[in-house]
């Protein structure tokens, strides 16, 4: 049923997005929107559309859009490892991916936004698709 379905949807806030993330937009859901505003009210502006809340959706992170990104995967590692300049993603299991920070340190990602964002922290550079 709707009812069931909207809970497969994780809802994204607005705070939790930068200019540029890749979000899914709710009926559209092809992977390739970009916020470029953010607005009051978990309001923002994806490919000129203005939506609240409930019509986007984060993205899950999968090796397809580590590849977009740019990663690679590292030799010997049985497409376990990706690396991006000095930046590595470690991927235990099927969907569970881990930025590695050094000295055992490692973060989480679940979602595309995510690892934009954490991307940029660390290096004040864009991560988009090439």
């Amino acid at each position: 049923t709707k009812i069931a379905n909207a809970k497969l949807i994780r809802m994204i806030r607005a705070n939790e997005l930068r200019i540029g993330n890749y979000v899914n937009i709710t009926y559209l859901l092809t992977g390739k929107n970009r916020v470029s505003t953010i607005g009051c009210q978990d309001i923002v502006k994806i490919n000129d559309h203005m939506l609240q809340t409930f019509n986007y959706s984060p993205i899950a992170i999968t090796k397809e859009w580590l590849l977009k990104f740019g990663f690679i995967p590292m030799h010997g590692t049985n497409g376990n490892h990706y690396r991006l300049g000095l930046h590595f993603i470690m991927i235990d299991g099927l969907n569970d991916f881990y930025f590695m920070l050094g000295r055992g340190m490692t973060i989480e990602i679940k979602y595309v936004h995510q690892l934009q964002n954490l991307y940029f922290a660390l290096t004040q550079t864009e991560l988009t698709i090439l």
